[in-house]
């Protein structure tokens, strides 16, 4: 009889226990790069954007000054991304959703408005179901299917890949052009996978460190 479902679930334990350790390790301000825009938090509802694998942050930079009059805005680099800090391991989307949860209670806001892009969104969509009662709406935008342990692992591959930070753009772009495409070549990443990336990182100053993870 087949124990895929109960070995799947034991990972993704094993995994959430270290993740334990190493959260209580340092504080949230240390792990995580936050940034807030508009109005003061308490005195309007807060709207969070989570970005998608390989972004950061600021990829949110064009919409947010569309909500910036109504809504106290956070956004924020997950784990392995942007400013914030890269792990060796940790990386389910149960861990993703306990980073927003602790940025929450770090910044003292009790509920939020949602909007997540990609891995941004399953980030949120977890996130709602295990705080329903902390999620005032859930805005979903380009998401897959619920991925399995191995995919999940494959993400957390692609991500310890990325050699931040990179010395000059002229290099990131260089490893992208190429390395990339042979550190994540298998039958689940096509060859224009490294091209998008790239040219999330290098597309202005809104980007130029999503995929980078940073520049020095």
């Amino acid at each position: 009889m087949p124990h895929t479902k109960p070995l799947q679930i034991d990972l993704r334990l094993i995994i959430a226990v270290k993740l334990s350790s190493m959260s209580n390790s340092t504080s949230v301000s240390e792990r995580f790069f936050i940034r807030e825009y508009g109005q003061k938090k308490h005195q309007a509802k807060t709207l969070v954007f989570i970005h998608g694998l390989l972004g950061w942050g600021l990829n949110w930079s064009p919409v947010i000054k569309y909500f910036e009059s109504e809504f106290h805005i956070l956004t924020y680099d997950q784990r392995g991304h942007g400013r914030s800090k890269h792990l060796t391991n940790a990386y389910t989307t149960e861990n993703y959703a306990q980073d927003l949860k602790e940025i929450l209670d770090f910044l003292e806001i009790k509920s939020v408005h949602l909007v997540g892009h990609s891995m941004g969104a399953r980030t949120a969509q977890t996130f709602s179901v295990i705080h329903p009662g902390r999620t005032l709406s859930l805005v979903l935008e380009d998401m897959g299917p619920q991925p399995e342990v191995n995919s999940t692992l494959a993400t957390q591959q692609m991500i310890l890949n990325v050699p931040v930070p990179f010395a000059s753009k002229n290099d990131m772009d260089q490893f992208f052009e190429s390395e990339f495409k042979v550190k994540t070549a298998s039958e689940d990443t096509p060859d224009s996978t490294a091209a998008v990336f790239r040219t999330q990182a290098s597309n202005g100053s809104n980007t130029a460190s999503g995929a980078a993870g940073k520049m020095t």
